[in-house]
């Protein structure tokens, strides 16, 4: 790459003008737009803690000015279990066969297996 001085005000004239395309890239063409968007150096620890601070903060005023979702669980007169998240209600049920086990026996069944084989690492349920 060639360092040669480039003159704005004449490439700024020359697009004021209305010159011909040729003459544009001609006025251009030593420009390096690819030196344009490598960093010029490394920024130092410093400014990025600073930097991270003020983001966390920023993040903690806004997080401090939300107001809390209420959350919980209620049962219904029927006797139907609902989860209220704001102004969201939810039908809690669980979705296995009524003559099945439950999800907690299986959770149950699988936390038993996996301490009595002294594994460690991902739970894969028996086969039942």
């Amino acid at each position: 790459m060639k360092n040669t001085a480039i003159d704005y005000a004449k490439i700024n004239d020359a697009v004021m003008r209305n010159v011909p395309l040729d003459t544009l890239i001609a006025l251009c063409r030593d420009i390096d737009l690819e030196s344009c968007f490598d960093p010029v150096f490394e920024p130092p620890k410093s400014f990025l803690d600073v930097c991270k601070r003020y983001w966390e903060n920023y993040y903690a005023e806004i997080m401090k000015s939300k107001p809390a979702v209420p959350m919980f669980y209620a049962q219904g007169e029927d006797g139907t279990l609902y989860f209220y998240h704001g102004k969201s209600r939810i039908r809690v049920s669980e979705h296995f066969k009524t003559q099945g086990r439950t999800y907690g026996e299986i959770a149950a069944e699988t936390i038993r297996y996996v301490a009595q084989a002294g594994k460690s690492g991902k739970i894969i349920a028996p086969a039942s």
